[in-house]
């Protein structure tokens, strides 16, 4: 037998192809991205932009092959899944910093309160899915190392 006679837990190949379309739809965000550099006269928009766009730009281009490794049961896959992981934390990083940047100056407390209910509520949720898609890496991780066993 070999690698590919095995079938993918259901938890992977669920959250593999989750992350495949995630992954896909920030390259096609990525060209939008950056013709918006352009038009933007705003300083602080255009720095959050040039932020947005480097971690962007780098998890779509690991995590559409890493995902689709991933599917196709490489190993190498796994590597990749790290580094997506690894590059999506760096994503977090900015999603806690440009709001910094974006933040109400003057806003009364209802706005500001509600400027970072939305903020907290939005990384909250990702960082739900990267703790999910962690745990995705982990169990692909156990399946290469049963087949492998299970092999010798």
């Amino acid at each position: 037998m070999s690698l590919q006679d095995y079938k993918l837990p259901g938890f992977v190949l669920g959250w593999a192809i989750v992350d495949l379309v995630f992954c896909g739809l920030r390259l096609f965000q990525v060209p939008f991205s950056a013709l918006a550099l352009f038009v933007i006269d705003d300083v602080t928009l255009q720095a959050v932009g040039v932020l947005e766009l480097v971690t962007v730009a780098p998890l779509g281009l690991v995590g559409v092959p890493a995902a689709i490794l991933i599917l196709c049961k490489r190993r190498l896959g796994l590597t990749l899944g790290y580094l997506c992981a690894a590059l999506t934390a760096l994503s977090l990083i900015t999603s806690i910093i440009t709001p910094i940047m974006m933040a109400p100056a003057d806003g009364d407390a209802a706005t500001v309160g509600g400027f970072a209910a939305g903020v907290i509520f939005s990384l909250g949720i990702r960082v739900s899915l990267l703790l999910l898609y962690i745990r995705m890496l982990l169990e692909f991780k156990n399946f290469l190392a049963a087949v492998d066993e299970d092999m010798a």
